[in-house]
């Protein structure tokens, strides 16, 4: 059995670098408070505990794509009036070992089969949205998503359809894939 071990290096200042451009293949988790009257809410704010990540541009990039969003579901940044909801976003990587195995066959000998086996370095990106009740402050939707992470030029892009396919299940109930306004 043959076996490489492939050293993929990231350098840790891109802490949420982005997450794999296909957001087909993309995990994403939604949970909501089925109380919570959604058709009410128009206007948001940033929670004040909101911790950054630790790469600037990626989080300008995070929370520029989240707005965005919002903009397109008919939300409005709360100018002077207290906001209908409080936003929030979490971001973290883990790093886990990954396999790809293939298998080759002997032409002159059918008996004869050889199982290769390529280990790698896999750092998946996880970011997390969540709105919280501007007036009580507990929390009413949630989106999670998970994905393998691609290279640093692929930044920008990504996280524009991380942030998408998250907020594709907003309103709850609504058909991913749509935009209410």
């Amino acid at each position: 059995m043959k076996c490489t071990l492939k050293s993929l290096t990231i350098t840790t200042c891109l802490l949420f670098a982005s997450f794999a451009v296909d957001a087909a293949a993309q995990t994403v988790r939604v949970a909501w408070d089925r109380k919570a009257d959604f058709t009410k809410l128009k206007t948001y704010e940033w929670m004040g505990r909101q911790q950054p990540i630790p790469n600037e541009a990626n989080h300008i990039r995070i929370t520029r794509a989240i707005e965005n969003g919002l903009e397109q579901r008919g939300f409005q940044k709360a100018a002077f009036e207290d906001p209908d909801v409080l936003i929030l976003y979490k971001a973290g990587v883990d790093q886990k070992v990954g396999a790809d195995s293939y298998q080759t066959v002997s032409e002159w000998d059918p008996t004869s089969v050889k199982t290769m086996m390529d280990f790698h370095r896999e750092k998946k990106g996880t970011l997390t949205v969540e709105m919280f009740d501007g007036k009580t402050h507990k929390i009413i939707w949630r989106a999670a998503g998970s994905e393998l992470l691609p290279r640093a030029d692929k930044v920008e892009k990504a996280i524009a359809k991380v942030v998408e396919s998250l907020l594709r299940h907003y309103p709850p109930g609504s058909t991913p894939g749509t935009a209410t306004k």
